[in-house]
């Protein structure tokens, strides 16, 4: 048995129950992980007799907010705005915004009462990104959406014609949060660094200043990303006991492992995928070579193609879509488990008024693909979802990157 059933991060409460000991447990966590990463072949894994540890290795951010979108009120979406201050309970800037990751996320979770809020001001309100597994590239760079969501939405973001009203809606100091500005306008405007920790100097000083009403406060939260802890494997990727024994046929790879410990604590997303990949194909190749010696298994005669798949996603004449929008509106008021996916795809799909044909043809019904040439066929309509609609985004963000989790 191999498991790689991916980390922990979307299980909140195994996130708490495991946060690093150096650092003050957080009230409210948001989850950006990957939704199905809830721990459930730790479970297994620790049901079998395999031992988990580091546990408390966790690569976890602080630029989240809440779903707006009513999809799960425990996942979020990474926030941020690269022209804003973040201030504290006492309205006070304590960190270098832009910072090394690491040390900012140190930072934020030391602050008592917990909380930092990213305030801007209109000039710069168009600043704000929004980003996440369940919000597509496309919407990252929709200004004119992100404004409706987060920025002019009161359940994510306040918003005043003064910094006393602003300091009075988010709850801190407003002698404190005027005087904050006013010392951030003045190093700006004489030229100074903003740096206020002395981590991670800046180059360039910021070069935008917050004095033009109305101002805005984006209360940010702790988000979970990332497990870089979990069953504990040899190098063979067997799992291993409390007493470093593989347990009997069990295996173990990816995240489900901490990635096996090769990003060490902290890690750039992209820095899991690599890992994931290796510690997958040592316990295919170590199951199978063991499997080998077993005489009353057989191993299945499986013989790769010489053409390539045909994954041609053309409309046949004979084929009409049998559903239409109010159909589809009527599944979408049932939550189903295993449904996410599906769920927010076609979501989207009502948003833009997408047909049913422009994605579905008699090469992909109505239907779940089950073989390898449906679900391969699929991939080829990701860009439905993941690209931009053409026409839809304003010039000066078209060529605009999606945020990072740093930013």
């Amino acid at each position: 048995m191999i498991l790689a059933t991916g980390g922990f991060q979307s299980d909140i409460d195994m996130v708490k129950a495991n946060w690093r000991s150096d650092l003050p447990t957080p009230g409210p966590v948001y989850s950006m992980s990957g939704h199905n990463s809830r721990g459930r072949g730790h479970r297994m894994a620790e049901e079998a007799g395999a031992a988990l540890v580091n546990l408390d290795r966790q690569y976890n951010g602080y630029t989240i907010v809440p779903d707006m979108l009513g999809l799960d009120d425990e996942r979020g979406f990474t926030a941020g705005n690269a022209r804003s201050i973040w201030v504290n309970a006492q309205g006070q800037r304590f960190v270098t915004e832009l910072g090394i990751d690491r040390y900012v996320f140190e930072a934020v979770m030391q602050q008592q009462p917990e909380g930092h809020w990213a305030i801007y001001d209109a000039d710069d309100k168009n600043g704000f990104r929004l980003g996440g597994p369940h919000f597509v590239s496309a919407d990252a760079v929709d200004v004119e959406k992100i404004q409706r969501l987060a920025v002019e939405n009161p359940a994510i973001t306040q918003k005043a014609d003064t910094i006393a009203e602003l300091a009075a809606l988010i709850g801190v100091p407003s002698e404190a949060l005027a005087a904050t500005i006013r010392r951030f306008n003045e190093q700006v405007a004489n030229g100074e660094s903003t740096d206020v920790d002395g981590l991670a100097p800046e180059d360039t000083p910021p070069v935008f200043t917050i004095d033009t009403p109305p101002y805005y406060a984006t209360k940010l939260y702790p988000m979970a990303n990332k497990s870089a802890g979990g069953v504990s494997i040899d190098l063979q990727t067997h799992a291993l006991d409390p007493n470093g024994r593989p347990v009997p046929g069990l295996f173990a790879a990816g995240e489900l492992t901490g990635s096996a410990g090769m990003n060490g604590r902290n890690g750039l997303d992209g820095m899991f995928t690599g890992p994931s990949m290796l510690t997958g194909r040592v316990a295919g190749r170590t199951a199978a070579a063991e499997l080998a010696d077993i005489t009353a298994w057989a191993p299945v005669d499986y013989t790769r193609r010489d053409q390539p798949w045909d994954l041609a996603v053309a409309p046949d004449a004979s084929w009409a879509a049998a559903l239409g929008s109010a159909d589809l509106q009527v599944m979408l008021e049932v939550k189903r488990d295993g449904y996410w996916h599906f769920e927010r795809v076609h979501h989207l799909v009502l948003e833009r008024e997408y047909a049913c044909t422009d994605c579905h043809s008699s090469r992909l019904p109505f239907a779940p693909a089950t073989s390898r040439d449906d679900r391969a066929a699929q991939t080829q309509i990701c860009d439905a979802c993941h690209l931009a609609p053409a026409g839809t985004l304003p010039a000066a963000d078209a060529q605009r990157a999606p945020m990072s989790a740093q930013d």
